[in-house]
């Protein structure tokens, strides 16, 4: 017998090392697999968080919206109100008197 021989403990040894490796990569893709879903409900929860917080800042976004078209109505008034009392003011008190340039000679 001049060829290799390849006992069964070799054989063996090598299927042992098969189902190790196997099992130990089946694990690691089991823990990697429950990290994985772990982590995407975690995400979606800061997700939904950040909906309802988006949510709470368009209202808050609305009311700036509101109070800023209440304001400029308010502005606008207050310019009609002023040049009112403005031009009655001027009615009031007259024709402003003119320089008058006489010749005193």
């Amino acid at each position: 017998m001049g060829g290799s021989a390849v006992t069964v403990e070799l054989v063996s040894l090598v299927v042992a090392l098969f189902g190790v490796a196997a099992t130990v990569l089946g694990g690691v893709a089991a823990m990697l697999g429950f990290f994985a879903r772990r982590l995407d409900s975690r995400f979606e929860k800061i997700d939904e968080r950040f909906e309802k917080i988006d949510a709470r800042f368009e209202k808050v976004d609305f009311r700036f919206e509101r109070l800023e078209a209440k304001m400029d109505e308010q502005f606008a008034e207050l310019r009609r109100e002023v040049t009112e009392n403005t031009v009655s003011i001027a009615r009031l008190e007259g024709p402003r008197p003119h320089l008058i340039l006489g010749t005193s000679r």
